[in-house]
């Protein structure tokens, strides 16, 4: 296995990531559609592709997640996680202050 990585992710209807799947960039994209989306719930019918393509243009922010410089698999996966996680940190945080100068 190269370190050609396909990243499949699964998005709420704000952009928020909420299923990952990671693998080799040999295998077809349907295999891997239909197990990303084994990671979550879906409705049928839900999809829009422009806000996935949004979650991937906003991983490309972070440099570490642009090129797979590690070796194994797990440990890319995991700094894709780190990046949701602070991104959903980002996002809740910025909402705080919405609401904070509302009240006002």
């Amino acid at each position: 296995m190269g370190k050609g990585t396909k990243v499949m992710m699964v998005s709420d209807g704000n952009g928020v990531p909420i299923g990952l799947y990671l693998d080799s960039a040999q295998h077809h994209e349907i295999r891997l559609a239909e197990s990303t989306l084994k990671t979550v719930r879906v409705p049928q019918g839900y999809r829009r592709r422009w806000i996935i393509e949004r979650c991937f243009g906003w991983m490309n922010n972070y440099r570490r997640l642009v090129v797979r410089y590690d070796r194994y698999l797990h440990i890319y996966r995991a700094f894709c996680l780190i990046a949701f996680i602070i991104w959903c940190v980002n996002r809740r945080i910025s909402a705080n202050n919405r609401s904070a100068i509302r009240s006002w």
